[in-house]
C-alpha cells in the first residue's frame, strides 16, 4: 500500500489538493487516516504546535519551500514527527510507521500561508502518526485513551445489558445448586 502510494505521488497522478477528509467543507479539522478517533483538541496547543513546525521554513532571513528532504519536522516538546502535506510522507522509511495511527490536521486559510511545494502546489494538511491503542488524533498532538475514557459519562462506561441481572441471577443458580 505504501508503495502504491508513493508511485502515485511521484507519478503526480494524485490531485495536489488530496484531502484525506473526503468533502473539505467538513468542521473537523483532525482525522485519523487509520480509522481511528480523532477530536480538534486544545486550539492553544494546536497553535504552539503551528507555530514550532513553521519556524523552520516561514521564520528565516529567507522563506523556504518544502521539498522531500525537508518535509518532517521533529518536535521534542510533542515527541513526534509531522509531515507537511500529504506528498511526502508515504515516502519516510525511517520515522513514518505502519503500525502506528496516521492523523492528518487540516489548516485553514490563515494558517498555511507562505507553506508550499517548491512547484507553487499550496500545503493543505499536516500529517503526524500517534501510537495505536493507547492514543488518539487531537488537534496537532496525540491524547491518552485513558483520557478520553475518564471524560465519559460513569453510566455509560459500565453499563452493559443484562449487567443489572447478573448479580440476582448468580444468586438464583447458586440456590438452586444447593437446595
Amino acid at each position: 500500500m505504501r508503495l502504491l502510494a508513493a508511485l502515485l505521488c511521484l507519478l503526480r497522478l494524485v490531485d495536489s489538493q488530496y484531502s484525506p477528509f473526503g468533502k473539505v467543507e467538513s468542521d473537523a479539522k483532525t482525522k485519523s487516516l487509520s480509522g481511528g478517533n480523532a477530536s480538534d483538541g486544545n486550539p492553544e496547543v494546536n497553535a504552539a504546535a503551528l507555530e514550532l513546525l513553521t519556524v523552520g521554513l516561514l521564520g528565516g532571513y529567507a522563506e523556504r519551500k518544502v521539498k522531500q528532504f525537508n518535509d518532517r519536522v521533529y518536535l521534542n516538546k510533542f515527541l513526534r514527527s509531522y509531515w507537511f502535506g500529504t506528498r511526502y510522507y508515504p515516502l519516510d522509511n525511517h520515522y513514518f510507521l505502519d503500525t502506528r495511527d496516521t492523523c492528518a490536521y487540516r489548516m485553514n486559510a490563515t494558517e498555511r500561508v507562505g507553506l508550499e511545494y517548491e512547484d507553487g502546489t499550496l500545503i493543505w494538511h499536516i500529517i503526524y502518526q500517534c501510537q495505536r491503542y493507547a492514543e488518539f488524533c487531537c488537534g496537532l498532538t496525540c491524547c491518552k485513551n485513558s483520557d478520553r475514557r475518564a471524560a465519559l459519562p460513569a453510566a455509560g462506561l459500565n453499563a452493559s445489558p443484562g449487567s443489572s441481572l447478573s448479580l440476582p441471577l448468580f444468586v438464583c443458580l447458586l440456590a438452586a445448586l444447593f437446595w
